[in-house]
């Protein structure tokens, strides 16, 4: 569809709710994959004789903040570059019914 999209043989409508549950999508994967980094720091840590050393999720910290603020930035980016329109979650007010 992207390609198709891009040449102009398609046009995307992509409803605003597909991009918040696409986005909630994506946090989950990122924390479950942050949980499992975080199981086999614990195990290595155990393993270590050098105890003092710095966890890697501690020193991937910034980068997995930077992960969850610049997923939706990205996915509206992109949604953009193939000119898709957003539907908003609501009609207009113009609308609406009285």
């Amino acid at each position: 569809m992207r390609v198709w999209a891009l040449k102009g043989h398609a046009k995307l409508w992509v409803p605003e709710v597909v991009i918040q549950e696409a986005v909630r999508h994506y946090r989950g994967h990122l924390a479950d994959h942050l949980r499992k980094l975080s199981d086999a720091d614990d195990a290595l840590y155990e393993l270590a004789w050098d105890r003092d050393s710095q966890s890697s999720v501690e020193r991937r910290h910034d980068e997995v903040s930077d992960l969850q603020s610049g997923y939706e930035k990205w996915l509206r980016e992109r949604l953009g570059r193939v000119g898709a329109v957003i539907l908003p979650l609501r009609p207009p007010h113009c609308c609406a019914t009285p």
